[in-house]
């Protein structure tokens, strides 16, 4: 049996690989590549997926209570920073922790450099639950636009068979009616050609 891999990084040992939409196709990501390609959908701090589709309590925080980097699309609810990281009313630039420190990126990869197993955190935990709330709201997402443009392809070949069938039922009566005319006409040719005689 082959293994799977990430389709991104490659990575044949990641502990959770997801099954989603990736430039047009199905691929598998693991956990680390689906965050780091949606920033803005999830906390970079508490890992706590947003979906804008609904209006539960885990939905994006209002504007009132977060705060998006300066740099990227990521956004952290405001109760999630210290206080002495947030940014004031005057300055509001904020760098999330990847932006401010490329090198130690919160997400913790789900797998080893020297091919041990990773050890299975809160952290990892949490963040392998976050990107499969991400890919579940995409692959949602793709199967409601796959949904509406196949009841909407239906439509159109109902509407394609209906101008069919009348062209069929159309093109049947005009040949009937051109049949009934060919034998009228033989019909009288032939009574002409008895009165002749």
């Amino acid at each position: 049996m082959e293994t799977q891999q990430c389709n991104v990084c490659r990575s044949a040992d990641a502990v959770a690989l997801h099954n989603l939409h990736h430039r047009g196709a199905l691929a598998f990501l693991c956990s680390a590549c689906v965050l780091r390609r949606h920033p803005g959908k999830f906390c970079p701090l508490c890992f706590e997926a947003y979906d804008d589709a609904t209006t539960t309590a885990n939905t994006r925080p209002s504007a009132h209570s977060r705060i998006t980097c300066h740099r990227c699309t990521a956004v952290v609810h405001s109760a999630c920073l210290p206080s002495s990281v947030r940014p004031s009313s005057t300055t509001l630039r904020y760098l999330c922790p990847q932006c401010s420190h490329p090198s130690s990126s919160p997400v913790v990869d789900s797998k080893s450099d020297d091919g041990r197993p990773v050890v299975f955190t809160r952290d990892l935990a949490k963040q392998i639950f976050c990107a499969a709330k991400i890919v579940s709201v995409i692959m949602h997402k793709a199967a409601a636009a796959a949904r509406a443009d196949a009841e909407q392809k239906a439509g159109e070949a109902i509407a394609a068979k209906k101008k069919a069938k009348q062209a069929i039922e159309r093109a049947s009566y005009v040949m009937a009616n051109e049949q009934a005319r060919a034998i009228a006409n033989q019909q009288e040719e032939d009574d002409s050609d008895i009165d002749d005689e």
